[in-house]
């Protein structure tokens, strides 16, 4: 192990993770002994005989034996009784969509499985969720038109179509088109941001034109609200309320889904700064990158075959000069792409490829 893997992940002793293995057998009550087993089961004749016998086969049978052998998917295999699984990540560019980044200078939270009694499979993204006890993330102005045009708005099946967005300090301008009863009608509008209280993303317009020559002022004098006239179809992509875009926290991230309130939100001219949840950040011990994804505790499936009980990974940028682009569709192919160190404590390091030299090349 050369000495920045060891100042990467430092020694920890490994009876933490471990544990003592028990005797062979520990648990079991002991068969009684042969003779005495004998006269009982000599008692019985005929019908009984053989219902004692498939009883005591049953009260033998090792657990292992008893368990069902149908072939389960990686989605299907049960996860160990055992601690959550938490998560770091610190300074990356995360591509939830694969094509619109997301900077992330901190996040802690929890991967939880979205079924029950499953497994957290990092080959699929539906089989788990990230639940999050605090981050902070930032969109520049092309990433949020990007998110917009590409993702939410075509989800939400809108009739609002187009828009590009910059930011000033405090406030955002959007224009973009609207169509209505099969006429596009240009637009522009000024609004701001909030959280709502239910941890979603208000985007309060303070003023708009419609078609370069009705304002705002005599839209309202004719009732004619955005929630009148540019509500999507899909009210869980967002919804309008009066003249305000809700946009909820859940739209902006496909799976693997991100779980938690927005409770701050900042623009500036250089972008949008939101911060989720309101825990309190920590730093797992031992890691000494500045960028990465680290994973401890519960059951992880990765690699499609290898199950890691009582997890311990943790992913760095194989070019340590910037920091990780990491897409969780593509975590597998960015690890075929660099090497992966077991480390003596029995955890994983990873230095993996950067997701964007990998689109680049598609």
């Amino acid at each position: 192990m050369t000495p920045n893997e060891s100042d990467l992940r430092g020694s920890r002793a490994a009876g933490e993770r471990r544990g003592e293995n028990l005797p062979r057998g520990a648990g079991l009550k002991a068969d009684p002994p042969p003779a005495k087993r004998d006269r009982f089961i000599g008692r019985a004749k005929g019908p009984e005989l053989l219902l004692l016998t498939a009883l005591w086969i049953v009260a033998l049978t090792p657990p292992s034996l008893a368990l069902d052998h149908r072939s389960a998917t990686a989605t299907e295999q049960p996860v160990e009784r055992a601690g959550m699984t938490q998560i770091w990540m610190r300074n990356l560019i995360l591509f939830p969509y694969g094509d619109v980044p997301t900077s992330v200078s901190a996040l802690d939270g929890a991967v939880r499985p979205t079924k029950q009694g499953r497994a957290i499979v990092l080959d699929d993204v539906t089989s788990y969720a990230i639940s999050v006890e605090r981050a902070s993330v930032a969109l520049t102005a092309a990433d949020v038109t990007a998110l917009m045009n590409r993702h939410i708005l075509p989800i939400g099946n809108s009739p609002i179509k187009q828009v590009n967005v910059t930011f000033d300090d405090g406030a955002i301008s959007m224009s973009g088109t609207m169509v209505k009863l099969g006429i596009p009608m240009p637009f522009t509008a000024n609004a701001v941001l909030a959280p709502t209280r239910d941890g979603d993303l208000r985007v309060h317009m303070t003023a708009m034109r419609a078609g370069d020559v009705v304002p705002k002022s005599v839209m309202d004098a004719l009732g004619l609200q955005l929630s009148n006239i540019a509500q999507p179809e899909n009210p869980r992509a967002f919804r309008m309320e009066g003249d305000d875009m809700v946009v909820p926290l859940i739209s902006m991230f496909p799976p693997p889904l991100m779980l938690g309130k927005l409770t701050a939100v900042r623009v500036t001219r250089a972008g949008l700064f939101a911060t989720i949840g309101q825990g309190e950040v920590t730093s797992p011990p031992g890691i000494q990158a500045s960028s990465y994804l680290h994973m401890r505790g519960g059951t992880v499936v990765f690699a499609k075959k290898l199950t890691m009980a009582n997890a311990d990974m943790t992913m760095v940028p194989l070019d340590a000069s910037r920091n990780l682009g990491f897409s969780p569709s593509d975590y597998y192919e960015q690890m075929v792409g660099g090497y992966t160190i077991s480390m003596p404590d029995y955890s994983l390091v990873a230095h993996v490829k950067d997701f964007r030299d990998l689109r680049n090349r598609r």
